[in-house]
């Protein structure tokens, strides 16, 4: 090929070699990941206690107390009771749970369970 035409391939002293090693210790160098290990599984199975506490508190200002039936419009007309009230809402909420559980298999858990609570939570009519 002459070189104002252009060429296609290069000469074969500008390529450089590929050299591949295909020797036994080449291949030595490839290894297998170490086979993963799995963590053994959680026993839900034993004893447990537990408590729980809160503290609420809220006002509504007036709640009307009408309604729409006639006999409670006409108490509230009548002054049997007020027509509008204020309401306030505090109080503790407080107790405990205890229990026990049995893993019968890696997916089902059985258990017995026993709770307590005591709450001083009323509504209090302030009007």
């Amino acid at each position: 090929m002459s070189p104002d035409r252009g060429a296609v391939f290069a000469p074969a002293e500008i390529m450089e070699p590929v050299r591949c090693d295909i020797s036994p210790t080449a291949f030595a160098r490839v290894t297998k990941a170490p086979a993963s290990i799995a963590a053994a599984a959680y026993d839900w199975s034993g004893f447990y206690l537990g408590v729980h506490a809160s503290y609420t508190f809220g006002e509504d200002d007036n709640i009307s107390t009408t309604g729409q039936a006639a006999a409670n419009i006409a108490n509230v007309e009548g002054g049997a009771r007020p027509g509008q009230v204020r309401l306030d809402r505090d109080g503790f909420i407080g107790g405990g749970q205890t229990g026990y559980n049995w893993q019968l298999t890696p997916n089902w858990v059985m258990g017995l369970e026993t709770d307590i609570s005591y709450s001083t939570f009323a509504g209090i009519r302030t009007s």
